[in-house]
């Protein structure tokens, strides 16, 4: 039991020590972008967007009749990463995905099902550094740290099952045979992501007969 609390408070270190340089590298760069003027930004958007869309296409992607033409999907995906919240973080989580069926639907919906996964990979990264931080800080014990942090981990497919109105901003498919393959690019609200997260955390620590609900909130100040 020693050797895995051990084991894992050490993959928590690495993890923290990684996490807290880029994020002081990242905020950053949300503070430059952030200086940007609207006019400023748009031209960096149309910048990029032109690049992603031709890329796009060189590469087979097209859209449905009738959606948003790949130029439009793609600048408001760019647009929504350039969000950020009061605290200089990311407004919401991105996830991208790539699926192939024997029918467009089903593509779709395995490419949406991965995605979400995607997206439960990076809150449970995100909540294992925030673990880490606050082991660090002495506010929570080694123990409880390293509980938190494996129901975390374990804890990913069930994230991603709660993720619900996820907003899928870039769809986009291409023929490969007689196989749709369809891509999606969803974004989720980094605040309502925690919050499921949490709960989702609370639940899964209660059924192991863990009570550490002041750990929890400890956790989710440093956020």
């Amino acid at each position: 039991m020693k050797k895995a609390i051990l084991l894992s408070l050490s993959i928590l270190m690495m993890t923290g020590a990684s996490y807290a340089q880029n994020t002081k590298e990242q905020r950053k760069e949300r503070a430059a972008v952030t200086r940007m003027s609207d006019k400023e930004l748009k031209a960096k958007v149309s910048s990029d967007v032109k690049k992603q869309a031709k890329a796009f296409k060189k590469q087979g992607w097209q859209v449905n009749v009738g959606a948003l033409s790949i130029e439009k999907q793609i600048e408001k995906a760019q647009r929504m990463q350039y969000e950020y919240n009061e605290y200089n973080m990311p407004k919401y989580f991105m996830g991208e995905m790539t699926a192939k069926a024997e029918s467009y639907a089903a593509a779709k919906a395995q490419a949406l099902a991965f995605a979400k996964e995607d997206l439960a990979g990076m809150i449970s990264t995100e909540i294992t550094a925030l673990v880490e931080n606050t082991r660090a800080n002495e506010q929570i014990s080694a123990t409880d740290a390293a509980s938190i942090a494996k129901t975390v981990q374990s804890g990913k497919q069930l994230i991603a099952q709660r993720l619900t109105n996820v907003l899928p901003v870039v769809e986009v498919y291409r023929m490969d045979g007689k196989m749709y393959e369809v891509q999606t690019r969803i974004f989720y609200d980094r605040n309502n992501a925690l919050q499921t997260a949490k709960q989702v955390i609370r639940q899964e620590l209660e059924k192991d007969g863990e009570k550490l609900h002041d750990e929890l909130d400890k956790i989710w100040e440093g956020k």
